[in-house]
């Protein structure tokens, strides 16, 4: 389970009502859909060449592409993106606060 400060990173945001999609979801997503293409739509050549280019088998080719399919966004988990939408810096301390009920925490014991 997605923790509530990750689900505060937004990717997209909707200029008509301000809805977002998360970061994670959007680069699971992306993650997703580069698999689906490799299994649905990349001719074998094509699948050879990034074997061969990974230096590898198209399994781990395939899983590679995947990867960095789902890490093309990653930059936008940094401030300057972030800090483009207001609410997100107080929805991010909100997040990571710890609950009232929570007792503080002790030093670490030796």
């Amino acid at each position: 389970m997605l923790s509530a400060a990750v689900l505060c990173l937004w990717a997209k945001r909707s200029e008509k009502n301000g809805t977002v999609h998360p970061l994670a979801c959007h680069l699971l997503d992306a993650a997703h859909v580069a698999l689906e293409l490799w299994d649905a739509a990349l001719a074998a050549g094509l699948r050879a060449h990034f074997a061969q280019a990974f230096g590898s088998d198209e399994d781990c080719a395939r899983a590679w592409l995947a990867c960095l399919a789902g890490l093309h966004d990653l930059g936008k988990a940094l401030p300057g993106s972030q800090g483009r939408d207001p609410a997100t810096p107080l929805a991010l301390a909100e997040a990571r606060s710890p609950p009232s009920s929570m007792p503080a925490p002790r030093g670490h014991a030796t």
